[in-house]
This record gives C-alpha cells, sequence and structure tokens, in this order.
C-alpha cells in the first residue's frame, strides 16, 4: 500500500560549537530518462520521470567538534547517496524475502562510505 509522506530536513548549530558539521539529504527514488534526440513534441534534455519508488533519507552527524568533522559528514552523505543511485538495484521491485539482500547492499555502502572518510581524514 501506498501512501504520501512529506519530508524535511534541518540542522542546528547547537550550544557548544561555533560551527555546523551536521549534513542530511531528502530525495525522492524514481525511474527517469533523459531525453537526447527524439521526433516528439519534446526539447532535448527533457528528462522524464516515473513515479516515485520511495524516499532516500540520509543523516550525517558531525564529529563532536573533531577537525574534518563537517568533511566527514559531506563524504558519508555524498557518497551513499552515489551509492544509492548508481549501484543499488532499487529501482526495481523487491521480490518477496529480498530485503535481507537490500539490507546486506546498504550495509557494504556503508561500509565503503566508513573506509572513504577514514582514508580522507586521517
Amino acid at each position: 500500500m501506498l501512501t504520501q509522506m512529506d519530508c524535511f530536513g534541518l540542522t542546528d548549530l547547537g550550544h557548544k560549537r561555533p560551527t555546523n558539521q551536521d549534513h542530511y539529504l531528502v530525495a525522492d527514488l524514481n525511474k527517469s530518462l533523459r531525453v537526447h534526440s527524439t521526433s516528439l513534441n519534446l526539447d532535448d534534455e527533457t528528462r522524464i520521470y516515473g513515479g516515485s519508488q520511495g524516499k532516500l533519507l540520509i543523516v550525517a552527524d558531525g564529529m563532536g567538534g573533531e577537525a574534518e568533522g563537517e568533511r566527514a559528514s559531506t563524504i558519508a552523505v555524498d557518497q551513499l547517496a552515489t551509492y544509492v543511485l548508481n549501484s543499488l538495484s532499487w529501482c526495481f521491485r523487491l521480490e518477496e524475502g529480498s530485503e535481507q539482500d537490500f539490507q546486506d547492499h546498504l550495509e557494504e555502502a556503508l561500509k565503503s562510505c566508513q573506509t572513504s572518510i577514514q582514508a580522507v581524514i586521517s
């Protein structure tokens, strides 16, 4: 059963630190195609979207004021969004019983993200 869901994000500076290291992303996941050339009544580079397949909600909390915390949370959001967009087969309906595969892919993405962050900020 599909339902409507409104989502939004907000970060807060907090009371202790002079900078905000937190980042977030709220996005719709949907199939799309980009028209490069057509004889139809469409402009080149028009993008046509299918129905929403779901929502992508990512929150990356900073590192409590540690150096490179903002950079780490930026890398986390960017890399996870890129992974979901380009690597995960989310655009096909999940078959019953395949939820564990989906969870395994997300876990792999998080581990890869952690490795990337450690490489950059070490």
